[in-house]
């Protein structure tokens, strides 16, 4: 349903599901229902009702202790942030998740924090420093053979055109260059570090 854009089918068939998985107790269910339609409701360009939908599956993923699902709400959480150019509470909620998918050894959830790291970054206005973090992220996407869907690269590519255009040339391309030859140990300790001053450009 949501797939072919019948978001209304889609969201009354999940808030259903919802309700069952409570009624048989199986709150992890219920708070991957929640997700969902938080997904949902951003897609359909209601921030406001996705912020208190994730915010309410990231709570019932705490109270199950579903560290997988804590790490994924917490990304969408941080992803609203970056698109809503609040940068400090993108990079509190991405160091949460990166730690949590760091624990799990879950590579693919890694990867995506740090694209919302990367995004944060540019957010504070550092550029050389989110085309580092990118590079990282698509080395590793690599290296485990998953890389993102093309509508997925697409919407990425255009947040970090703004990086690419602000630096010289030859400055952006030695940025990423850093963050290519990064291993990944080094590439979450840079990007779990505290951004510094704004790079120029």
């Amino acid at each position: 349903m949501r797939g072919r854009g019948d978001y209304a089918r889609a969201r009354a068939l999940l808030e259903e599901a919802g309700r069952i998985f409570e009624e048989i107790g199986d709150h992890r269910g219920a708070a991957w229902s929640l997700n969902q339609l938080g997904d949902i409701a951003r897609e359909g360009g209601e921030v406001a009702a996705a912020r208190e939908i994730y915010q309410r599956g990231l709570s019932a993923f705490r109270s199950t202790n579903d560290c997988w699902g804590i790490a994924r709400s917490l990304t969408d959480i941080a992803q609203l942030a970056c698109d809503e150019k609040d940068p400090g509470a993108a990079h509190a909620a991405y160091r949460e998740a990166l730690a949590l998918f760091v624990n799990l050894g879950h590579k693919r959830g890694i990867a995506r924090a740090l694209e919302g790291f990367a995004c944060s970054a540019l957010g504070q206005g550092n550029p050389a420093r989110a085309l580092a973090i990118t590079a990282a992220a698509a080395h590793l996407r690599q290296w485990i053979g998953a890389p993102l869907m093309p509508v997925e690269q697409s919407k990425l590519d255009q947040k970090l055109q703004p990086a690419w255009m602000s630096l010289e040339g030859a400055d952006s391309k030695a940025a990423y260059a850093r963050g290519w030859a990064m291993s990944l140990d080094n590439a979450i300790k840079y990007a779990l570090e505290e951004s510094g001053p704004p790079t120029a450009g």
